[in-house]
C-alpha cells in the first residue's frame, strides 16, 4: 500500500489526572462524549510496547444557518447537509518501561477530549527543541499591556531568524512557531499551536509508532533550550484543575486575616475616565456608594451586608459586580469582582499572578530580577501636593499648578500632527527643568499601563516628529504666558530647548506620578506584576532615547463610603450591565 500524506496533530497525555493514573484511553475522552450513542469505539489494536484505539463521532448532518438567509432571494438554492466528522486515535507507546499517551485528533477531534488531560505547552516544547530556530515562518504571541491584553500572529514571506520576528521576552508571551524542523531531531514542518504540534508526514499506519518515538525524543525532560529558557518565566495557566485550586485559594485568602490577604488588591481591571465617575458600589449593597474601590471596602461592605460569611468562588466570579455609576446613578460600566482581582498567590512554593481573571505562572528567579529592578527606579524627589478626597485628576493637576510656580499645566492641552489619528498628551504638568509629568489616579493594572503608554508616546514624537515639536512649543508658550509674570523668566531655558529641529533627550526627565493610598508601601510592593512589566520596559525605551525616568508616589486619601440610606430604601435603578451577574445575589 502506497504512503498517503497526513497532517497529524498531536497532543501529549499526562501521566495522571487528578492524582491517579491514566491507566486506560477512556480516562482521556470526555467523559459526556463518551456517554453518548453517538460516539463509536474500537477495540484497542497492538500489544505491550504499541497500542491504539479509535474513537469516531458523526453527528447528524446539518444544514447550515447561512442558507436561510440566501433563500430569502433565491427559493431554490439547495445545499447539501454536512457533517463535522470527529476522530480521536489515541496511542500507548512502552520506553524506557514508562508508558507514554498521545492523542491525534481529525477534524474536529480535539473536541472529544477531556481538557483536563493533555500537557499544556506541549507543542510549543517540542518546536522549541526539534526546530531549527534559523528557518522559522511565523510566530504568535500574547502581549498583557494597556487596557487589554493582544494576540498577535506575524508571518514572514519566506524562512527567517526567530530573532527577526521582534519578540520582547518579558512582555510578550509566546503562544505558537511555525518552522522547518531539524533533520536528525525530527522529520517535516512544525508547526506548534502551543498545546499541540502538528506536521505533514507521508506514512502508513504501521510507521505510527515510529511518530510517537520521535515525539518522545523531542519533548525530552519537557524543559525549553538554553537560547528561549525566558519562555518559562510567567505563563498563562489553562489546566482547569489548577485554575480551580488557585480561585479557591483565593477565596481562602479574602475570607482570611489582612496577614493573608495583603498579596491581593481590587481594582477595575479596564482604564476608565474617572471624571465621567461620581462613586462605585458593589451589586449585592447598591446603597453603599463609595469615592474608590479596594479590596478593604469589597470585604468592609460584605460585612456590612452580612455577606462575608457566605463568601464563594461564584460569588466572586458571576454574583458580586463592581458598578461605577455618574452622576446621574446610571451604572456606566461594570465587571465581576474576580476579575478586579489582582496580586499574587502562592502555592506549593510556587507564585502565581491574578490578573484580569487570569491566573499566571512566574519564575522565581525572573520574579526576583523583576523585582530588583523596580526598587531601583529613582524616587521623583521635587515637590508635589497630596491628593485630596474625591479629587479628580484634572483637579489635582489644576491644584499643583496654581501650587507650584515652577508647574505649567498642560493636562487637557492635547496636539493633533497630521500622521496620527488621535491627539496625543504632552504631559499633565511641566516643570521648569524639563520634568514631563504624567499624572494618573488608581494602581490598577489598566490604568498604569495607560499612564505609562502615555509617556512613552509624548517623549518618542518630542525626539522624531518636527511638526509635534511645533506644536509643543505653541502649548508651552501659552501655558507660560497665563503664569505670572515674575515667574515666566525662569521658563526661557525651557522654551529655548524646544526646538522645532531637534531636542536633546537627556534634558529632560519622564516622570510617572500616581495618586494612590500608598502608606509606607513601596512600588514593588504595591504594583501588579504586568504593570512591573510595562514599567520596566517603558523605562528601557525611554532611556535607550536617552531621558532619564522617574516615580512619583503621591499619597492620596482613603477612599470613603457615604452614609447608606435605610433599609428598605429604593435601590438606584439599573443597567444592561448587570447581566454580568445576578445584581441581588
Amino acid at each position: 500500500m502506497a504512503n498517503s500524506t497526513v497532517h497529524f496533530t498531536a497532543y501529549r497525555i499526562k501521566p495522571n489526572l487528578n492524582g491517579r493514573a491514566i491507566g486506560d484511553f477512556d480516562d482521556a475522552i470526555d467523559q459526556a462524549a463518551l456517554a453518548t450513542s453517538e460516539l463509536e469505539s474500537f477495540d484497542p489494536v497492538g500489544d505491550d510496547e504499541f497500542s491504539t484505539k479509535l474513537y469516531l463521532m458523526a453527528p447528524p448532518p446539518k444544514v447550515p444557518d447561512w442558507i436561510i438567509f440566501l433563500r430569502q432571494g433565491f427559493p431554490e438554492a439547495e445545499v447539501p447537509p454536512s457533517v463535522a466528522n470527529r476522530a480521536v486515535l489515541m496511542a500507548k507507546l512502552r520506553n524506557d518501561g514508562k508508558d507514554h499517551y498521545f492523542a491525534f485528533t481529525f477534524g474536529l477531534g480535539r473536541y472529544l477530549l477531556n481538557n483536563e488531560v493533555y500537557e499544556r505547552h506541549f507543542g510549543l516544547t517540542v518546536v522549541l527543541r526539534a526546530a531549527d530556530m534559523e528557518r522559522v515562518r511565523r510566530v504568535g504571541k500574547k502581549t498583557v499591556r494597556e487596557d487589554c491584553t493582544m494576540y498577535e500572529s506575524r508571518q514572514a514571506g519566506r524562512e527567517i531568524p526567530f530573532d527577526r520576528f521582534g519578540f520582547r521576552p518579558g512582555r510578550d508571551v509566546l503562544r505558537s512557531v511555525a518552522a522547518a524542523s531539524e533533520e536528525k531531531k525530527f522529520s517535516g514542518v512544525l508547526l506548534s499551536a502551543n498545546d499541540a504540534i502538528s506536521f505533514n508526514r507521508s506514512v502508513l499506519f504501521s510507521s505510527l509508532k515510529a511518530v510517537c518515538q520521535e515525539l518522545v525524543d523531542a519533548y525530552g525532560d519537557g524543559a525549553a533550550p538554553k537560547p528561549f529558557t525566558w519562555v518559562n518565566d510567567f505563563q498563562i495557566i489553562t489546566a482547569p484543575d489548577l485554575i480551580r485550586t488557585l480561585s479557591d485559594k483565593v477565596v481562602a485568602l479574602i475570607r482570611g486575616d489582612d496577614t493573608g490577604r495583603h498579596t491581593l488588591d481590587l481594582a477595575p481591571p479596564e482604564f476608565i475616565d474617572f471624571s465621567k465617575v461620581a462613586h462605585f458600589r458593589f451589586s449585592f449593597l447598591r446603597a453603599a456608594e463609595h469615592s474608590d474601590v479596594s479590596l478593604e471596602q469589597y470585604i468592609s461592605t460584605l460585612t456590612e451586608a452580612d455577606r462575608f460569611t457566605d463568601l464563594d468562588l461564584e460569588s466572586l466570579r458571576s454574583r458580586h459586580i463592581v458598578e461605577a455609576v455618574d452622576e446621574s446613578g446610571e451604572c456606566i460600566d461594570a465587571w465581576s469582582v474576580f476579575r478586579c482581582l489582582t496580586g499574587g498567590i502562592r502555592h506549593e512554593h510556587t507564585t502565581y499572578v491574578l490578573e484580569d481573571g487570569d491566573f499566571y505562572l512566574i519564575d522565581r528567579n525572573y520574579l526576583r530580577a523583576l523585582n530588583a529592578y523596580i526598587e531601583s527606579v529613582p524616587q521623583y524627589t521635587e515637590v508635589l501636593p497630596k491628593g485630596r478626597e474625591e479629587q479628580t485628576e484634572g483637579e489635582y493637576n489644576d491644584a499643583a499648578a496654581d501650587a507650584r510656580s515652577k508647574y505649567l499645566l498642560l493636562d487637557r492641552k492635547t496636539v493633533r500632527i497630521s500622521n496620527r489619528t488621535s491627539s496625543i498628551e504632552i504631559c499633565d504638568l511641566l516643570s521648569n527643568k524639563g520634568d514631563l509629568i504624567h499624572v494618573k489616579r488608581k494602581l490598577s493594572s489598566s490604568s498604569l499601563s495607560h499612564l505609562f503608554a502615555q509617556g512613552f508616546v509624548s517623549a518618542d514624537l518630542l525626539v522624531r516628529n518636527p511638526e509635534y515639536r511645533r506644536e509643543v512649543r505653541k502649548k508651552v508658550q501659552a501655558a507660560v504666558s497665563k503664569k505670572l509674570a515674575a515667574v515666566r523668566p525662569s521658563f526661557n531655558d525651557l522654551l529655548d530647548a524646544i526646538d522645532p529641529d531637534g531636542i536633546t533627550a537627556r534634558d529632560y526627565r519622564i516622570v510617572y506620578a500616581v495618586i494612590a493610598k500608598w502608606n509606607g508601601r513601596s512600588l514593588v510592593d504595591a504594583m501588579p506584576f504586568f504593570s512591573k512589566v510595562n514599567l520596566r520596559e517603558h523605562i528601557e525605551d525611554l532611556k535607550a532615547m536617552g531621558y532619564k525616568v522617574a516615580f512619583a508616589k503621591i499619597q492620596g486619601p482613603a477612599p470613603v463610603t457615604r452614609a447608606r440610606a435605610p433599609r428598605g430604601a429604593p435601590a438606584p435603578a439599573t443597567s444592561t450591565f448587570s447581566t454580568l451577574g445576578s445584581p441581588t445575589a
